[in-house]
């Protein structure tokens, strides 16, 4: 009977933490199209934490803040060059520059790099994981009005969401979320010249060191 029980605890225990036998739900959220990233304001902090990336003549931090269906960011343009690779978990103490031209910018007085785990390939394989849900959302009234009849018939396929690769793409240093994005199949066509995909957005909580929810919207652009 001891050995039964004993079997039995760690049958339990194995299909908590292994790979393929059990995982913690993931909640589905669904996204109205093109609202789930917006621009700020934010409240910066102090010191500023986020991305770090370097474009040109520019550097800056993004800073991102996530609510239950948006994610808002500001970015903080910053006086000189980190020696990181973008993008990169930052940490920056800042004092602000005096200006009129161009954008407000940041004197950087001290920075460090903060670690992060390997946040894309634990959202890629919640996306797999739990494809079967992400292709039952229903997709009409994401949409907007004059695509949601098309769009409420349209479903991923199974194959569509097999190898999927998201991009981190944000950092939440209040909440502790590292948000990556994953531009999935095309929807199909509606209008001249409009294109629109499914995106997801897998969360992977920090404390957690899991992904905890997945966005699931729509985003399209109109070719010029």
């Amino acid at each position: 009977m001891k050995n039964g029980l004993a079997l039995a605890l760690l049958t339990l225990t194995l299909a908590g933490c292994a790979p393929g036998l059990a995982s913690t739900p993931i909640a589905i959220t669904p996204v109205p199209e093109n609202a789930f990233v917006r621009s700020g304001p934010v409240d910066l902090g102090d010191p500023v934490r986020g991305l770090y990336g370097a474009a040109g003549d520019y550097r800056w931090v993004d800073v991102y803040r996530l609510g239950d269906t948006e994610l808002t960011w500001q970015r903080a343009y910053l006086d000189r060059t980190l020696p990181v690779t973008p993008p990169a978990y930052v940490s920056v103490r800042v004092q602000r520059l005096l200006g009129d031209d161009g954008p407000i910018r940041w004197a950087v007085l001290d920075w460090e790099q903060l670690p992060l785990p390997a946040v894309e390939a634990a959202c890629a394989s919640a996306i797999r994981d739990n494809s079967a849900a992400i292709e039952s959302v229903d997709l009409g009234p994401l949409s907007h009005p004059g695509y949601a009849k098309s769009t409420a018939a349209w479903r991923p396929a199974t194959a569509d969401l097999a190898d999927p690769r998201p991009v981190l793409m944000a950092v939440d240093a209040e909440s502790q979320a590292a948000i990556c994005r994953w531009q999935g199949p095309t929807l199909p066509s509606v209008k001249p010249l409009v294109t629109r995909w499914l995106v997801l957005y897998p969360v992977y909580d920090l404390q957690a060191g899991r992904v905890t929810r997945i966005m699931v919207t729509i985003e399209g652009q109109v070719e010029e």
